[in-house]
């Protein structure tokens, strides 16, 4: 085995347990930036909503 074989085979599995990560935590589905934008900021009505 060279050592670019083990890379690419480290690489591979780091690749791999990323995937399943993401898809344990987005329940298989394509992560959306929107969706996950809302989810990481308080609640509106905790913080007040902005006059225009």
């Amino acid at each position: 085995m060279s050592i670019f074989s083990g890379i690419k085979e480290h690489w591979n599995a780091w690749l791999k347990r990323m995937a399943d990560a993401n898809k344990e935590a987005f329940h298989g589905e394509v992560p959306d930036c929107c969706r996950l934008k809302q989810q990481n900021q308080p609640d509106k009505s905790v913080r007040g909503e902005r006059e225009r």
